[in-house]
């Protein structure tokens, strides 16, 4: 006990606190008080300056990275948060899914995914922002829509008399059979240039291990011409050809064809059509 009443004896006792000039020793200023008055004003102005720095923190940007005490905010941010990644990720699969579905088409494979733009989950999202009320340009655009689809059994009538190059000078090694196979066989010597049977632009041009060296262009009129098997290719997408232009060589790349030829495709309006009714084939 004498120990701590020493200790607060001494706390008690008045000292006095001055500071001086180091050179001259010259008195700059001086105060009396104890010891504990001292202390007692440090620990005020500690937690003064704590509880200031506390409001400005808190009402700053820099309260996110120290927390908040509504959970129910914080919740609801990210809820939402992963709502939208999912969003985006179906739609990421959904665009990986229609570019798989159309290199296959342009291939030759069998499509078994569907071609959509958008999955119906993905679709349903954008649904409630959209306006559903027609403009006057939408409603003329609308009846267009409807006259060309009355029209569209005489355009394809129309259609078969316009007479095409023939990509090749050669014969044909197999009949047009769409219940087998889309396009035709010509069979050519080796190197043989193909030319383009119509003006176009080249939407396609690759190499695929079951078709070899593939070219697609895509004419005026609805017509699309396909050339595969061939040894390579001469234009690249994007390329604008006229008509009987060289386009290809003639191979046998991935064809159980022994002798060199090119698979000829031709469609109309994304419906396959025979090439001789608008060919001459020898």
């Amino acid at each position: 006990m004498n120990k701590i009443r020493n200790i607060i004896t001494a706390l008690k006792r008045r000292v006095k606190f001055s500071a001086s000039d180091p050179k001259n020793f010259e008195v700059q200023w001086s105060f009396t008080a104890s010891r504990l008055q001292v202390i007692s004003l440090l620990v005020l102005l500690t937690l003064l300056i704590g509880f200031v720095m506390t409001i400005i923190i808190v009402s700053s940007p820099l309260a996110g990275y120290f927390g908040t005490d509504d959970v129910s905010i914080e919740r609801s941010r990210l809820e939402r948060q992963d709502k939208e990644i999912t969003r985006l990720n179906k739609l990421v699969a959904a665009q990986e899914k229609y570019a798989r579905s159309i290199q296959s088409l342009i291939l030759g494979k069998n499509v078994e995914e569907q071609i959509d733009t958008l999955a119906p989950e993905v679709a349903q999202d954008f649904s409630s922002e959209m306006n559903t009320e027609s403009t006057p340009a939408e409603i003329e655009l609308a009846k267009k829509v409807k006259n060309d689809l009355r029209t569209g059994q005489k355009r394809q009538k129309d259609t078969k008399q316009i007479i095409l190059m023939a990509p090749l000078n050669g014969r044909l090694l197999s009949d047009f059979n769409v219940s087998i196979r889309e396009g035709v066989d010509i069979a050519a010597k080796k190197d043989t240039p193909v030319l383009s049977c119509l003006a176009g632009t080249v939407v396609y041009a690759g190499f695929s291990a079951q078709e070899g060296y593939v070219i697609v262009i895509e004419h005026a009129d609805g017509f699309v011409s396909s050339y595969k098997h061939a040894k390579a290719v001469l234009k690249k997408q994007g390329d604008k050809v006229q008509v009987s232009d060289p386009i290809a060589l003639v191979g046998n790349y991935g064809s159980s064809y022994k002798e060199p030829h090119i698979h000829f495709e031709l469609w109309l309006n994304q419906v396959s059509v025979n090439p001789a009714d608008y060919i001459r084939f020898e």
